[in-house]
């Protein structure tokens, strides 16, 4: 549901999408506004149509295509049982453009990814509205506003940030990347390169 653009849909707009890989969050409508234009961009034809090695390989489409006909399968077998998911209307078969743009959405992860929600907050110059705040048209020459700045600043501040300065007790277990124990010992090399 993420890379079609349909998390406000179900989860509604102001819920959060969180990217633990990439460090970084957004709210589902800023995710679907990202993916409905990775979709619209016409990613999927281009590449899937482009011959190999600028798209995928004979064997690359064959995995794509195994795993999709697998999960499919397993869905039309009536075995899910989970509750959170089963019988959830966002479970659905899946195609070979949803598996496309889950492995775009994995190589963005590190990158573009973590810049979903500024991508959505963007806006051309001139007069513009971040929030509740409304910043006005400012010229190359004119400087821009301190405190307006200064609002931007504190309003673009992602929950990461928030999270990250949090107790460590109010962060869900298993799922941030921990620091090195100060207590676990690491291997040192000794003069002649042994370790100890």
């Amino acid at each position: 549901m993420t890379v079609n653009g349909e998390r406000s849909r179900y989860f509604g707009p102001d819920g959060i999408a969180v990217n633990f890989a990439g460090g970084s969050d957004s709210t589902n409508l800023q995710s679907d506004m990202f993916w409905q234009s990775v979709k619209d961009s016409g990613l999927f034809q281009r590449e899937t149509s482009a011959p190999a090695p600028v798209g995928p390989l004979p064997q690359v489409r064959q995995i794509y295509q195994g795993f999709a006909d697998g999960y499919n399968a397993y869905l039309a077998s009536g075995s899910l049982h989970d509750p959170t998911c089963a019988g959830q209307p966002w479970v659905r078969l899946i195609t070979m453009e949803d598996l496309f743009l889950r492995m775009a959405q994995i190589v963005t992860t590190p990158s573009s990814g973590a810049l979903i929600s500024d991508e959505a907050a963007a806006a051309p110059p001139g007069p513009q509205s971040v929030g509740p705040q409304s910043v006005g048209s400012q010229s190359a020459t004119t400087p821009p506003d301190p405190a307006a700045l200064a609002a931007l600043r504190e309003d673009g501040k992602s929950s990461t940030a928030r999270r990250w300065s949090s107790p460590r007790s109010s962060r869900r277990p298993g799922r941030w990347p921990r620091a090195s124990s100060p207590t676990r010992r690491r291997p040192t090399r000794s003069p002649r390169g042994t370790r100890t």
